[in-house]
């Protein structure tokens, strides 16, 4: 991609970019270029696919008697409706399938039907359905089972509940085996001879395209839309892609919140402190869901269910906080079991550190967030991760996949190891006995080293389009929320800019742990935030230069609508790993003394390398009251018992020559030897080297020089022998330009080597009268001298060095001051 070798750290990659898809786009959409860009990048090709993406209607949902065997299962529902036959609403514990039961349940309920609900427990009967379930359902008088968000792969059990008298309705999105089971309908878009054209409903959308098809055949048709609102939650909470018909229903499900939350909802905003008057696809993903999750994760899902269905607040509010007191309990757990994995994880790497499937077992977890927390672990190394709880000789637990290794097609190729699994390509859940764990892992560790082996690393993240600052504008903004909702399928944009200065920073937030930024380019200043910051970017040092990963939205805080980015990632842009040191490029900043602030501010020690005697007391005056902080004159060598381990070498003016400081780098690198690495930042510029021909000028002789001292010495000795202490004191008052001791001793020894001056037997020198009349000659006389070639020659290597400084990229000086980086 057209950015920094850096940005590989974090694996981004940006979506292909065709200009002229996007300029159509763009045209006939009015819509700014990045917009259309992100539309393309969502699989939107013309200017009509794009009008239907942003205008989603209700209208345009397809038929429900287009999906395979619709007909027959609302046809079996009405003759239960109307005999009186007993329903019951079969479930699952996660969000999805408990909204599918509570909509299916309540529509039934609406119908004057007989009904009740079933759903599972997670720990003790696990998924789907199972056979004692089935008989004490039947015990209760039901007749008519529809399962929701589950039933495809139960063949046994739907045969045992048929030869029971018992039918089955199975709805289910999850993939079907290759035998459907004899059922009285199988309502699956995705299997083989369905012709529906949306083949991504969540569990809660397939239940409400059955109450859909009732309701047209039943003529209760406007009833259907107060649903929408638990379609969303579902669809959002169970990671379905928001697209198509899931776009529409998500679009109107949050409208619906909007103008009226259900009790249930509206008591968990309350007990979550969620008093937004717009619900978000983040709100409901990570919020709302999280709480009616944690029942089913730690047990019962019945809880939420319940509350799902509950008509007033008063009756909610106390349901509301039971479950985020267990969302608390859970996440308590999670934490606690992410550590124990982490330190699992650590020294099973140890043993091979080119494992390419990690699978973890332990006893104590609970099942029941194991899959979140396979989740984080596949966040962190990106492999795929499964964990499994170990009680009673069994493994029972949770997989999540990365880099697009199909899991649930992994396991197909384990099955004989497995007492049980089921799931997808993404995650999965199986039941395996203790034994022969040691044997699936490596059965999975021989699938993920075939697929991984020789493959590009997946990116962590696709980055919609590289924009500068002059694309940003609050219309940008208002244009890319045309595209809400966001969700998976269709993610919230992120964009890449490159080459920024981090100007500021400040902790905020409930336990400081967000980061209040502004960010600098093309010296247009720009307010960001870092949600979680503290620990996501706990690297970002002010004033360095960075590419940043973000998206853009409105800082709405007490009224105020400004653009501010949304920051998510960060990678530096000048900085160059090397062995053992790592060099900082900063050439060209400004603020110096800014920078060396927010480097004491890390607490860390600094060694600040000047050129003049006069910088030094300069800085030694602006920082006298900070600690951690040293200074070397061109590239001296620190005292004994100065700072000699310092964590940053800054060179603060550009560096006169090679050899002082490479031995410089070279006992700072020896000193620290098996200690954390040095950083060696380049904060010099143009007009350091500007100011260094000054310096060299009234330090060194040139040719010029010496003219200018020769002339004046014939006014001051008048052909009388002169002392050379006098000889000093007059040209001190008489020459035009800015000199130093040095270099007025340099001229006078460099006149007596070439015979000008000579000395008398009484210790006074006079000027050689039969010299006086050849400037030509004095110049190339001098010029021939051993100490003015010595001088010459450190010029001229001087200058070279001082240009390779300033013109060389950062990566090539990190090498010659650091050695090569790992891995070059």
């Amino acid at each position: 991609m057209a950015a920094s070798g850096q940005l590989h750290k974090h694996h981004w990659r940006l979506y292909p970019q065709q200009q002229n898809v996007v300029e159509e786009l763009a045209r006939g959409l009015n819509i700014p270029g990045p917009v259309a860009q992100v539309l393309m990048n969502r699989g939107i090709k013309t200017v009509e696919e794009g009008k239907r993406f942003l205008n989603p209607c209700l209208s345009r949902l397809y038929s429900p008697f287009s999906m395979k065997d619709m007909d027959r299962a609302v046809l079996r529902i009405q003759q239960a409706l109307k005999k009186g036959e007993k329903i019951a609403v079969y479930g699952d514990y996660d969000v999805d399938g408990v909204t599918a039961t509570a909509l299916l349940y309540d529509f039934v309920q609406r119908l004057q039907g007989d009904v009740v609900s079933y759903l599972p427990h997670r720990l003790h009967e696990g998924y789907g359905l199972n056979l004692p379930a089935l008989e004490e359902l039947k015990k209760q008088g039901v007749s008519l089972v529809i399962t929701v968000d589950c039933g495809i792969s139960s063949r046994e059990e739907i045969a045992s509940a048929k030869a029971g008298m018992v039918d089955v309705i199975v709805t289910d999105h999850h993939p079907p085996p290759e035998r459907l089971p004899d059922a009285a309908a199988v309502i699956n878009p995705l299997r083989p001879d369905c012709v529906y054209p949306f083949k991504q409903l969540s569990g809660v959308g397939m239940a409400f395209k059955l109450v859909q098809g009732l309701a047209e055949e039943m003529g209760a048709d406007p009833e259907i839309w107060d649903y929408l609102d638990l379609v969303a939650l579902g669809t959002i909470a169970d990671v379905c892609p928001l697209l198509g018909e899931n776009r529409i229903l998500v679009a109107y499900g949050l409208e619906a919140m909007e103008r009226a939350l259900r009790p249930g909802i509206q008591a968990l905003c309350q007990v979550a402190g969620l008093s937004r008057p717009t619900l978000t696809t983040e709100d409901v993903a990570y919020i709302l869901s999280s709480r009616l999750n944690a029942a089913g994760r730690l047990g019962n899902a019945d809880m939420a269910l319940n509350l799902l269905l509950m008509k007033n607040l008063e009756e909610a509010i106390p349901v509301a906080r039971h479950l985020h007191q267990e969302n608390s309990r859970r996440q308590k757990l999670e934490a606690d079991i992410l550590a124990e994995a982490h330190t699992l994880a650590e020294y099973s790497f140890g043993e091979d550190p080119e494992r390419k499937f990690l699978l973890l077992a332990r006893e104590g977890w609970h099942q029941g967030v194991l899959g979140i927390v396979a989740s984080r672990m596949t966040e962190k190394y990106r492999l795929p991760v499964m964990l499994l709880a170990l009680q009673e000789g069994l493994g029972r637990g949770s997989g999540r996949s990365a880099g697009g290794f199909s899991l649930i097609e992994a396991l197909e190729n384990c099955q004989d190891l497995l007492a049980g699994f089921g799931g997808h390509d993404a995650a999965a859940g199986v039941t395996v006995e203790a034994g022969v764990i040691p044997a699936l892992a490596a059965c999975l560790e021989r699938q993920a080293h075939l697929y991984f082996s020789g493959q590009e690393p997946q990116p962590d993240l696709f980055l919609d389009a590289l924009v500068e600052p002059e694309d940003l504008s609050p219309g940008l903004v208002q244009s890319l929320e045309m595209l809400e909702p966001f969700g998976h399928g269709n993610p919230r944009p992120f964009f890449l800019g490159t080459n920024w200065s981090l100007e500021h920073k400040r902790e905020v937030g409930k336990g400081k742990n967000h980061l209040q930024l502004q960010v600098k380019k093309n010296g247009k200043l720009f307010r960001g935030i870092c949600f979680n910051g503290k620990t996501r970017l706990e690297e970002a040092d002010l004033l360095r230069e960075m590419d940043l990963v973000f998206s853009l939205s409105f800082d709405r805080w007490r009224g105020s609508d400004n653009l501010q980015l949304e920051i998510h990632q960060s990678a530096y842009r000048d900085e160059f790993p090397g062995k053992p040191s790592t060099l900082v490029d900063r050439r060209g900043i400004k603020a110096k003394n800014r920078y060396l602030d927010s480097l004491l501010d890390k607490k860390e020690t600094i060694l600040v390398v000047v050129n003049t005697r006069k910088r030094l007391k300069q800085l030694q005056h602006q920082f006298s009251g900070r600690t951690g902080i040293a200074y070397s004159h061109q590239g001296e060598v620190p005292p004994h018992g100065a700072m000699s381990d310092p964590a940053h070498l800054v060179l603060y003016d550009l560096p006169l020559g090679e050899e002082k400081l490479i031995r410089l780098v070279d006992h700072l690198v020896e000193f620290a030897a098996g200690t954390e690495t040095t950083r060696i930042h380049l904060l010099y510029h143009e007009q350091d080297y500007q100011d260094n021909l000054k310096l060299f000028a009234a330090t060194l002789p040139s040719l010029a020089s010496i003219e200018q001292v020769f002339h004046l010495l014939q006014e001051i000795t008048a052909g009388q022998p002169t002392s050379w202490s006098e000889l000093k004191r007059h040209l001190s008052q008489r020459l035009p330009f800015a000199y130093t001791s040095c270099l007025l001793e340099s001229c006078l020894s460099l006149l007596k080597q070439a015979d000008y001056i000579t000395p008398d037997h009484d210790g006074l020198y006079r000027l050689q009268p039969q010299k006086t009349a050849d400037y030509c000659l004095l110049l190339k006389e001098v010029a021939r001298t051993e100490d003015f070639l010595q001088v010459a020659k450190n010029w001229q290597q001087s200058i070279a060095w001082q240009r390779y400084l300033l013109e060389t990229p950062g990566k090539e000086i990190a090498a010659r001051l650091t050695g090569p980086s790992p891995g070059s």
